[in-house]
């Protein structure tokens, strides 16, 4: 008998029920429950002992093993996704993935899949699936192989290009993946990559100054990337931002400044130009420099360093002061009031700024962007200080050395004109002008006579030969030498009235009455007409008109008559005299007038003529005289006289005789003399000539001779006249006419030699005259002492004499060339050439000494030699008359000399020795240990040598031709003098001063690391460096730690665990580190084991936790477990990498970290990892069924940490098995109907499933009738059911209709049909059958649904949105499960639906101006509805477009007109202005007119359409602008200054701009536009009235004036503004010449500070008071009104009489008896003059235009009175206080020595000791001792000398500290005995400051 048995081919998986029944040979036990265990493969239904606990209880057989076990690649680098085939039997799955080091880590599931994690990466695990059923668990599935995801990079490092701002990016790897890529991401997110398929890749362009976190993944071709764990590094520091450079244009010193720099150590700047480069270190953020040449321009690179790396560069350009302008050349030109500069271009020049500065302190100006430009508007007789600078955009240069220019002289003043009207000669008289050195006076007449005189340097002159009558110009002008000024103030003079032409006389026989008549004048002069009888008796008559009368002659006399003019300054000459006979011939006209007393009785008279061969002619007449003319020339005529009566005639009267005038002379001839200048005249001899005159007229000009024969000589003709030459025949009564003529033309003038101007560079001479009309040609001919000449020739005003030889001085002279005669010579001037250049220049100079020797050979034309060596500002100067010259000592640095004044020449020379340079400074450059030295330049170095010697002998030296040099390898922490010389092309210089530098620090030493294990802490200490500012400690393992102190300790914090670190330590000082000090290693903290993980064992909540191993060895892990929220924690120790804990609850979760321990220290802590055990079964589980469905639904209490929970329900009748599955607490499964059900369930956590908790058995619901169908009727709205006929043959049956909304219809049956009605329309119903015999309580469904007739829609309405023609159509009476359909017919018959489930429906897409008719109908799968119809409804109206407006701008109104719209009955037009002006048109038609729009409004038009219900959308707008609105409020200022108006209005809307205009009577109008409210008129005229009006346009219509204003402009500048000013008084006369439009007027002076004084008046003249002393001013007038100040008239500059010198001050040099003499002055000047008068009454004379004066020469013992006068170029200041002066003591001329020879003493004597004089006697051997006595007195003894020895005495005086010269010496010789003496003297008056400065004496040689 056994207890068991095998039951054989039981399947995996199944449930069993066994029944064990005992037998025996009688009886059987009952049937009992029998335990089996659960099958399986490992069993194969083999037998197994009931009581067997494997599967106890259990009535189901084990479950099938899983098949098609695969793994999911889900590339997780520690989890793996297993799925497998269903198992039967199988409530859950257990999977375990097992490791190659035997680690298994495992995963629970109720589904075909599990997630196993917790697994290492890049590891190959054995996967296997087991399947439960809480009881039994199948065999092992057959197991796979897969592997995780490859690990992500370790070891990931970053390294940074400092140069290139480039990341390197290094990692450890596998080899078997494709690619990697690094990523780098700053603090702004900003993301950069590089990909490589090795460990490495180079990341670019990284944003400089940003925290990087690198991370690196791999590729492998099918997965994605898995990042790295990240590291952090630094960029390269940003440059220093807003860098800003300020460069001093004064001294050209560059400051720097910029923002600090994070993190920054410190800055180094590096200064480039195009040859130089400079670096500067420096630790804060500013910089100064001071030694950049001028004129570069310079780059400023600006970086910040910290310990890794140098930042970008911040650059910056910049531009020092531009470089002096040099060789400044001046040009003037004599006509004009300008000068013309030239100079050579400087560096960093853009552009040049030239002043001229006056005596008076006048500047002016001229720019220029080349090297040339004009300085206008010079004042004549000014000397000017001539300068240039050059500027740039920033920067002015100090001004180039002042060149001296003297303009041309003023025009002369106070000219006075002497008229002598006898010889119309006029003397010239005028004051002197500056600068002049010779005058020439001109008289100039209106037709352009013209006569001059040369004055030299007189102030006065005669001008000869001036025409008679005439109005003269006389003006006189100055010279310099090669400049005219400009003619003075011409003052006009007339002179006397020339000789009266055509004398003619008429003698009216009757009365005697003489008419004398003349040829009209030009202009009125009083004329007066004399008649002088043979007896001396005259006859006057006078008149301002041609002719007069002179009554009552005396009859048969004979008159001498002659005519002369007067006018109001001079009497004219006489006419010639001419002979009158009354009452016989008249003889110019050769006719005889008869005239007789009456006779009584007479009737008639009868008069006879008779001539020449008895002829006669008879004149009848009742008159008492008869006229015979025609008379021949020379005759004699007798004439007689009878009465007749009227029967008588009376006899002839006595005979009367009478003679014709001469006959004309013929043949007259002229010929010139060209030489002499003389004409003679010849005729031929004339009958009835007595003797001859000749008289030669032209242009007032007159000059006669006589003859009794048949020539003579004119003596006096003047030059360039055209002569007319009469001869006139006389013989005592009458002369011939004036018929007998010729002409003769005298030689041309000299020529009026105006200037010359001498080119001293080429010894050309251009010389000008006057222009003669006479003159055909002008000949300028030079002749020099020593032989030389040169001529030209020109028929203008000018020419040029070249080839003028230097150092010539030549004679000039000028002759014109005429029709026939060389005029005379032109007065002789001199032109001095330039003298010639010295040859063989030649200079010398001693390195030692300093002294520089000039020697060069003879030139002509010198008078003396100045000789100027300069160097920069440096100058030595010496002026000589020799040829040769030694100059002082020149001062080092300084450059060959150069020729000044006069001269110019190049010569090579050996510049003095370069001065020591200064400002040595030396900066720590960190390369190398580098010393940067620099230094300001040395003058005249070419090179300099940088010499370094160290304290321990090491020398370092560097050469440049540069201010800088750099020495590196220096010894660290050693101390260095470095001195710098400079060396010229032949001489070293001096050195500089000594400058000690300490070199860059060592590294410290002894450095030693220990280790904290607590926070794995490095401290590092080490022996402190000489010198140091703060130590950088650098530890390297797989990163870099760095740590800084300044002390001698430093912590390394954050370090890696578990590697080897290479400790090193620098110096930091001055910002630069040293070299690393000796390495050290170290070992950090072990680090904690990684990877831990737990896998628990679902069965017995087991949990093994696992980790990596250590790489060291000797290594113990202690495991830290404890509870979730529990309160105590155990600790575990192993060796293992792994360790079990038992012991544990279900459904708890545990906490597990792990440390290693090595030999020194604890590590960290692992990262917690938290596992939780199985979860514990669910409980309390219970159950529901609903019959209607078959479902049924399960529930039960959670259990903790489980995430799922699966059910499962198997039924008893066949063994259907449902399950459900819920994350909650409940869950339901269909069910079969009838039969009992076993229910169990199982709650899952992410690794484990619980066991099976308790079993429920529960019934499902009963079974109903199958196979139910339904017809609905659609009209009826009826369910036709059938069904299949139940289990049992029930009696009747029930089918029931239930709704949606819990409503139920039903029908009754015996049958399998029936037709259930009163269903309610439009719903869902699900149908059920039951039976009598089935009771399932109440039914809420069935899984058989049909849906009811839908219901006919009620109340359609239609909602239309007429904005947008959307239409919503609405109803009633809509089935709930049914869906409407709507329809819109148009009135086209066009249609549009849509179907909804609601009781509503939208149209969006309807279109406008349309109709409508809409119905509705309702559907459901299966029937429809009747239709329900709305209302037909329009859609709004189409909107109206092609809108446009005009406007009329004479009415203001707006016509708006459109198209028509679609469905339109109406519009209306709408007007919207910008400004809230609003308007609104209604039509009918399509077109509106609006008559009130706003003026000057943006109107924006829209039309709207409408009908009975709607309004269109708007349509599109059209902007229009409406007629302006016209501007107001016109308002009008006026700026004086300019005579601008500025007129301002309202503006006006809508006026795009405006015009204002400005009119007066009597001046142009002007304008101007804007767009704005206000404008500028300018350039109105002064002292006028405007009228001013404004005007408008708008876009479509104008606006016009409507308003004006009446301005009156500021007055007039005066004019002829004239200043009377005196030396001795500080006020001046102010007169002028009245304005327009002044009222009143202010008279101004302004001194250059500023200061005004003034006078106001109503008249043009004032007096302006209180003027300062050696002040410049600028006298102006302006006009005043009653607004304004007028403009400044034109301005004078005055200078007031210069201000008397003060603090007078003398140094006066004993020995040379020079007295330097030195005093201060405010004010204006133009030099001193600095008097010194002796007490002997000798007077030496300094004149400077400085404020020190040396005069050399004193005598020696006088007194000396000083004083000093200020003067200008027209006043002197009164003398300064009288300051004595005292010079040294003369020496004695002669002294005595007398020896005693006993004694050994020397006695010195002399005569003429001065009182208050010291004298010293001197004793000087030959080996140089010397020995002293002194005296106030004639002598003194020395008794010190020694014997045997050759003495030269001497004799030195001094007083007050004054040493004179000394004496002549004496030589003495003392006796051959040695006598000791021994005196014992004092010096009672010598003071030891006294003793010192004698130059011969020491304080030594006084013995006590």
């Amino acid at each position: 008998m056994t207890n068991s048995c095998a039951l054989q081919d039981i399947q995996c998986g199944e449930y069993l029920t066994v029944y064990v029944q005992a037998f025996d040979d009688e009886c059987q036990s009952p049937m009992a429950l029998a335990p089996v265990a659960q099958t399986g493969e490992e069993t194969e239904g083999r037998y197994r002992t009931w009581n067997s606990p494997s599967c106890s209880g259990a009535s189901l057989s084990a479950p099938c093993t899983p098949q098609n076990v695969a793994a999911v690649k889900d590339c997780s680098p520690d989890a793996i996704t297993v799925t497998w085939d269903l198992s039967n039997g199988a409530i859950f799955y257990m999977v375990m993935a097992r490791g190659s080091g035997g680690a298994v880590n495992s995963c629970n599931s109720m589904d075909l899949t599990c997630k196993v994690t917790g697994l290492q990466c890049g590891t190959n695990y054995t996967v296997t699936v087991i399947a439960s059923n809480f009881n039994c668990n199948s065999s092992e599935s057959k197991s796979i192989t897969t592997a995780t995801a490859a690990c992500p990079p370790s070891h990931v490092a970053a390294s940074l290009n400092c140069d290139t701002n480039e990341a390197v990016i290094s990692w450890l790897g596998s080899p078997t993946l494709n690619s990697y890529t690094a990523t780098i991401v700053d603090e702004n997110l900003g993301l950069l990559s590089c990909s490589s398929t090795t460990t490495s890749c180079s990341i670019p362009n990284l944003t400089c100054g940003r925290l990087y976190t690198a991370t690196v993944c791999y590729h492998d071709g099918s997965c994605p990337c898995l990042p790295s764990t990240a590291v952090s590094f630094d960029s390269v520091p940003c440059g220093p931002a807003n860098v800003q450079a300020r460069v001093d244009c004064a001294s050209g010193g560059l400051t720097l400044g910029w923002n600090a720099s994070k993190n920054a150590e410190g800055y180094m700047t590096v200064i480039t130009s195009s040859n130089t480069t400079r670096s500067y270190n420096s630790s804060q953020p500013t910089l100064s420099v001071n030694t950049l040449p001028c004129g570069l321009v310079y780059t400023v690179r600006v970086r910040s360093f910290n310990h890794t790396c140098l930042s970008f560069a911040s650059v910056l350009p910049v531009t020092e002061t531009p470089c002096v302008p040099s060789n400044v050349m001046v040009k003037r030109n004599c006509s004009q009031s300008f000068m013309e500069l030239t100079w050579q271009a400087s560096s960093g020049a853009k552009i040049y700024t030239a002043v001229a500065v006056g005596r008076d302190n006048v500047g002016h100006t001229c720019v220029s962007n080349t090297t040339w430009c004009r300085v206008d508007g010079l004042s004549c007789s000014q000397v000017y200080d001539v300068s240039v600078a050059a500027a740039d955009d920033a920067c002015t240069s100090a001004g180039s050395p002042a060149v001296k220019q003297p303009t041309v002289p003023c025009p002369p003043l106070q000219l006075n004109v002497s008229l002598d009207c006898s010889t119309n000669a006029a003397a010239l008289t005028w004051s002197s002008s500056a600068n002049a050195l010779s005058y020439t006076g001109r008289a100039v007449s209106a037709d352009g006579h013209s006569v001059t005189c040369d004055a030299g340097a007189a102030l006065g002159c005669r001008l000869q030969g001036l025409l008679c009558d005439r109005d003269y110009n006389f003006t006189v002008s100055a010279s310099d030498g090669s400049c005219h000024s400009l003619d003075s103030q011409p003052l006009i003079q007339s002179t006397a009235p020339c000789p009266l032409q055509n004398v003619t006389n008429t003698l009216d026989c009757t009365s005697n009455a003489l008419t004398v008549s003349w040829a009209p004048r030009s202009r009125p002069v009083n004329c007066s007409a004399r008649a002088v009888s043979r007896a001396g008796a005259e006859v006057l008559c006078s008149t301002q008109g041609s002719s007069c009368t002179l009554p009552s002659l005396k009859c048969g006399d004979q008159y001498n008559v002659t005519v002369k003019a007067t006018s109001s300054t001079c009497e004219g000459p006489s006419s010639v005299a001419t002979v009158v006979y009354s009452g016989v011939v008249d003889c110019p006209n050769n006719t005889l007038q008869m005239s007789w007393d009456a006779a009584a009785g007479a009737v008639s008279y009868m008069s006879t003529l008779r001539g020449p061969g008895n002829s006669s002619i008879s004149c009848v007449t009742t008159d008492l005289r008869c006229l015979f003319p025609v008379l021949q020339c020379a005759q004699t005529y007798t004439l007689s006289v009878a009465a007749l009566g009227s029967t008588c005639n009376s006899s002839n009267s006595n005979v009367v005789s009478a003679r014709a005038a001469p006959c004309d002379p013929k043949n007259v001839t002229a010929v010139l003399n060209c030489v002499s200048g003389v004409a003679t005249v010849s005729w031929g001899a004339s009958a009835g000539a007595q003797y001859y005159t000749v008289l030669a007229r032209s242009n007032g000009l007159v000059d006669s001779c006589s003859s009794s024969g048949t020539w003579c000589q004119l003596s006096q003709l003047q030059c360039g006249e055209d002569y007319t030459v009469t001869v006139l025949a006389g013989d005592g009564r009458c002369n011939s006419s004036i018929l007998a003529k010729t002409n003769v033309t005298t030689a041309p003038c000299a020529p009026v030699i105006q200037s010359y101007n001498l080119d001293c560079s080429s010894n050309r001479a251009v010389v000008t005259w006057v222009q003669d009309k006479d003159a055909i040609s002008v000949t300028v001919g030079a002749a020099s002492i020593l032989g030389y000449s040169t001529s030209c020739n020109s028929s203008n005003s000018s020419c040029v004499l070249a080839d003028l030889q230097c150092g010539n001085t030549y004679t000039v002279q000028a002759a014109a060339q005429g029709l026939q005669c060389l005029s005379k010579p032109s007065s002789t001037f001199t032109i001095v050439t330039a003298p010639c250049t010295p040859a063989h220049v030649e200079f010398t100079y001693s390195c030692v000494s300093g002294i520089a020797v000039l020697t060069w050979d003879e030139t002509l034309g010198r008078k003396s030699f100045y000789a100027v060596v300069q160097s920069g500002n440096n100058t030595a100067v010496c002026m000589t008359d020799q040829t040769d010259c030694s100059l002082p000592s020149l001062l080092c640095g300084t450059r060959a000399p150069r020729w000044a004044k006069l001269y110019s020449h190049a010569f090579a020379s050996h510049p003095p020795g370069p001065c020591a340079p200064a400002n040595v400074s030396t900066s720590l450059v960190c390369d190398n240990n580098t010393a940067a030295v620099s230094w300001q330049p040395s003058g005249a170095a070419a090179y300099y040598q940088v010499r370094a010697l160290g304290r321990n002998g090491d020398v370092k030296q560097c050469n440049t031709s540069s201010t800088n040099c750099l020495l590196p390898n220096m010894v660290c922490s050693e101390t260095y003098m470095i001195t710098v010389s400079p060396y010229s092309a032949t001489c070293k210089g001096i050195d500089s001063s000594p400058y000690n530098y300490v070199t860059g620090s060592c590294p410290p030493t002894n450095v030693q690391v220990s280790l904290r294990c607590d926070n794995n802490v490095a401290h590092v200490n080490w022996t402190a460096a000489l010198k140091a500012d703060l130590y950088v400690v650098t530890a390297v393992d797989l990163r870099t730690h760095n740590c800084t102190s300044s002390q001698t300790a430093c912590d390394l914090m954050d370090l890696s665990c578990g590697v080897t670190s290479v400790v090193t330590v620098v110096t930091v000082e001055r910002g630069c580190r040293s070299q690393p000090s000796l390495p050290v290693t170290f070992q950090s903290v072990i680090c904690p084991p990684a990877n831990v993980y737990g896998v628990t064992n679902c069965m017995n909540s087991d949990i093994t936790v696992l980790w990596d191993p250590s790489p060291r060895s000797d290594v113990t892990y202690l495991l830290y477990s404890k509870q979730y929220r529990g309160a105590n924690a155990y600790t575990y120790t192993t060796q293992q990498t792994s360790y079990v804990v038992t012991g544990l609850l279900c459904s708890n979760l545990y906490i597990f970290r792990v440390a290693a321990r090595d030999s020194s220290c604890t590590s960290v802590l692992s990262d917690p990892t938290q596992i939780e055990t199985a979860p514990c079964p669910p409980t309390n589980l219970t159950a529901s069924t609903d019959c209607g469905t078959s479902m049924g639904t399960l529930s039960w209490v959670p259990s903790l940490y489980a995430t799922s929970y699966t059910a499962t329900a198997t039924g008893n009748r066949n063994n259907h098995r449902a399950s459900c599955s819920s994350n909650t607490t409940a869950c339901s499964m269909k069910l079969v109907c009838g039969d009992q059900y076993s229910a169990v369930v199982v709650a899952s956590s992410e690794t484990c499933n619980s066991s099976t908790g308790a079993n429920l058995t529960f019934n499902s619901a009963p079974c109903l009738p199958d196979k139910v169908t339904a017809q609905v009727n659609c009209t009826a709205n009826s369910f036709a059911v059938q069904w299949r006929p139940g289990l049992g043959n029930p009696v009747s049956y029930t089918a029931i209709a239930i709704a949606n909304n819990d409503t139920q219809s039903t029908c009754d049956s015996t049958g399998t049909s029936c037709t259930i009605s009163s269903l309610k329309c439009g719903l869902t119903y699900g149908l059920v059958v039951t039976t009598s015999s089935v009771s399932c309580g109440t039914i809420e469904g069935s899984d058989y649904k049909v849906q009811s007739a839908p219901c006919k829609p009620n109340n359609v309405s239609v909602d239309l949105q007429c904005s947008t023609n959307v239409a919503l159509v609405t109803w009633a009476n809509a089935g709930p499960d049914q869906t409407q359909v709507v329809t819109a017919v148009d009135s086209r018959g066009g249609s549009t639906s849509c179907t909804s489930n609601s009781s509503s429906c939208t149209f969006n897409s309807l279109t406008c101006g349309e109709s409508y008719v809409v119905s509705v109908a309702g559907h459901t799968n299966s029937c429809s509805s009747e239709l329900a119809a709305a209302q037909g409804f329009n859609t709004a109206p189409c909107s109206p477009n092609h809108l446009t407006a005009t406007v009329d701008c004479g009415t203001g109104i707006t016509t708006v007109i459109w198209d028509a719209a679609r469905g339109a009955t109406s519009y209306t037009v709408y007007a919207r202005g910008t400004l809230g002006s609003n308007a609104e048109c209604n039509t009918t038609d399509t077109n509106c007119n609006f008559q009130n729009l706003a003026c000057g409004q943006l109107y924006s038009i829209s039309v709207v359409a409408r009908h009975n219900s709607c309004i269109s959308l708007v349509s599109g707008t059209f902007d229009f602008i409406t007629g302006p609105c016209p501007q107001s409020n016109l308002n009008t200022t006026l700026d004086c200054s300019t005579n601008t108006a500025t007129v301002f209005w309202r503006t006006g809307r809508g006026i795009l701009y405006y015009n204002a205009s400005a009119e007066a009577l009597s001046a142009p109008s002007h304008s101007c536009s804007t767009n704005g409210s206000s404008c500028n008129i300018t350039s109105l005229s002064c002292g006028q009235s405007y009228k001013v009006s404004v005007s408008g346009q708008g876009q479509n219509c104008p606006s016009p004036g409507q308003e004006w204003n009446m301005i009156n402009t500021a007055p007039c500048p005066p004019i002829n503004v004239t200043v009377i000013s005196s030396c001795t008084s500080n006020t001046i006369t102010v007169s002028w010449q009245a304005s327009q439009g002044s009222a009143s007027y202010v008279a101004v002076a302004e001194n250059a500070q500023g200061q005004q004084w003034s006078c106001t008046t109503n008249s043009t003249s004032c007096q302006i008071p209180g003027l300062l002393c050696g002040q410049e001013y600028q006298v102006y007038v302006t006009g005043v009104d009653k607004q304004c100040n007028g403009a400044r008239s034109q301005t004078k500059v005055i200078h007031t009489a210069p201000c008397v010198p003060y603090n007078i001050q003398n140094s006066l040099d004993c020995l040379s008896g020079v007295l330097n003499v030195t005093w201060q002055s405010t004010g204006y000047f133009l030099q001193f003059r600095t008097s010194v008068v002796s007490s002997k009454g000798q007077v030496s004379v300094c004149t400077t235009d400085k404020h020190q004066c040396v005069i050399p020469n004193l005598l020696c013992g006088l007194a000396y009175s000083v004083t000093v006068v200020a003067q200008d170029s027209t006043c002197n200041s009164s003398q300064s206080p009288v300051q004595q002066v005292y010079t040294a003591p003369c020496p004695p001329s002669s002294f005595l020595t007398t020896l005693n020879c006993s004694t050994g003493a020397v006695s010195v004597t002399w005569n003429g000791s001065e009182p208050g004089a010291v004298y010293v006697v001197t004793a000087v051997d030959t080996a140089g001792h010397q020995d002293n006595c002194t005296s106030t007195g004639g002598g003194c003894g020395l008794s010190t000398l020694q014997c045997g020895n050759e003495y030269n005495v001497s004799v030195t005086p001094f007083r007050n500290g004054c040493v004179g010269r000394t004496s002549p010496t004496t030589l003495i010789k003392t006796g051959k005995h040695s006598i000791l003496l021994l005196y014992i003297f004092s010096i009672c008056k010598i003071t030891v400051s006294q003793v010192v400065t004698l130059p011969s004496l020491s304080s030594s040689s006084l013995r006590p």
